[in-house]
């Protein structure tokens, strides 16, 4: 079925882990992190379309959904922290 959920979820959860900002201690962290979390969705967009669960373009298809979902409950988030404080959020 388009788009695939299982792959919505990876665009979620990648967008967020790619985001998100992390404290000063752990900036050495940011690119193993990185390529673990790109490596997880490439490896299990593939296994989806290997397994035969999706077409190709289902799982293209939940990625970019899922991605779209995130920007969109970040920029909502953001808006609502700057109405209930009356300042832009802290990067």
């Amino acid at each position: 079925m388009f788009p695939s959920g299982q792959a919505t979820v990876l665009g979620v959860l990648a967008s967020i882990a790619l985001t998100t900002e992390i404290g000063p201690r752990h900036q050495r962290l940011r690119r193993p992190l990185q390529l673990v979390t790109i490596a997880t969705v490439v490896i299990s967009s593939v296994g989806l379309v290997y397994s035969g669960c999706h077409y190709p373009t289902d799982v293209v298809g939940g990625l970019g959904v899922g991605v779209a979902l995130a920007e969109l409950a970040l920029a909502l988030s953001e808006k609502a922290e700057k109405a209930l404080t009356g300042r832009p959020p802290s990067k």
